[in-house]
């Protein structure tokens, strides 16, 4: 399971992307939809733990994703649509 406990991330100081979310998602299939530039990326880059909220915690089957690296990052596997080499 992953949570997301009121997390939110900026690009820009001030400019919040992410604003707040708390969420839990269970195994599964999960789908993101929305217009662009709604954050969907940005959500699955915070997941992945590619980027790091500036507030709040993500964690994975109840591990901190940013206070537990290994332990959490050993039950993640993330694949962009366009890999940077």
């Amino acid at each position: 399971m992953m949570v997301f406990e009121d997390v939110t991330f900026c690009y820009e100081p001030g400019r919040p992307v992410v604003h707040n979310a708390s969420f839990a998602l269970e195994p599964g299939l999960t789908l993101l939809l929305g217009p662009n530039g709604c954050g969907k990326s940005t959500l699955l880059k915070l997941a992945a733990g590619v980027e790091r909220p500036d507030r709040g915690r993500i964690l994975i089957d109840g591990v901190d994703l940013w206070r537990e690296e290994v332990e959490a990052r050993g039950r993640l596997a993330y694949l962009p649509e366009f890999p940077d080499y």
